[in-house]
């Protein structure tokens, strides 16, 4: 579905709301990849909206239902990371902590073309990489996916889950930023 049909999707159902022409456009964006079953399921135009700002209202609602869209549908094979502590809660790796703030500052302003395609940590277990990661997501402000065990002794059917995973989770990605 191209983001003029999703647009014109929510158009339809904000009907009647006082900023239906701002929040299509908006909405259009953050649905990318989403099917318009789950885009009406997403925006509910007979449930009221909360008070405050609406814009940040409005987008902590999409995040929690996309979320938990996505894990239902993945049958409990995936698990979302709500990261606890920032990279002050990392002691001593200083270098690495550096490397990570200035790739999450990148990040947070939208400088895409400073940031690698990747991180890989490596170590032995123990030495806190994982830690180090979640709090990385927790100052870039980034969602990430863990994989719980999705094996099974059937032929297939490991490929399968995987596959599910992949395909479920990625309307979870960053909408892409227009230049």
């Amino acid at each position: 579905m191209s983001e003029q049909e999703r647009r014109a999707l929510i158009l339809q159902l904000c009907t009647g709301t006082s900023d239906a022409e701002q929040r299509a456009t908006t909405l259009a964006t953050i649905t990318a990849d989403m099917t318009p079953f789950e885009i009406g399921k997403l925006i509910e135009p007979g449930k009221a909206l909360p008070v405050g700002d609406p814009n940040q209202e409005v987008l902590k609602v999409i995040h929690a239902r996309k979320r938990e869209m996505i894990e239902k549908e993945c049958a409990d094979l995936i698990e979302f990371i709500e990261p606890k502590h920032g990279l002050a809660a990392v002691g001593g790796h200083k270098h690495i902590k550096h490397e990570l703030m200035a790739i999450a500052k990148n990040l947070k302003e939208g400088e895409t073309t400073l940031t690698p395609m990747g991180l890989l940590a490596v170590g032995p277990m123990g030495s806190g990489k994982t830690f180090v990661i979640k709090a990385f997501l927790k100052e870039a402000g980034l969602s990430a996916v863990a994989l719980k065990n999705f094996r099974s002794r059937w032929v297939g059917s490991t490929e399968c889950c995987k596959r599910c995973c992949r395909v479920t989770a990625r309307p979870a990605r960053p909408a892409p930023r227009n230049c």
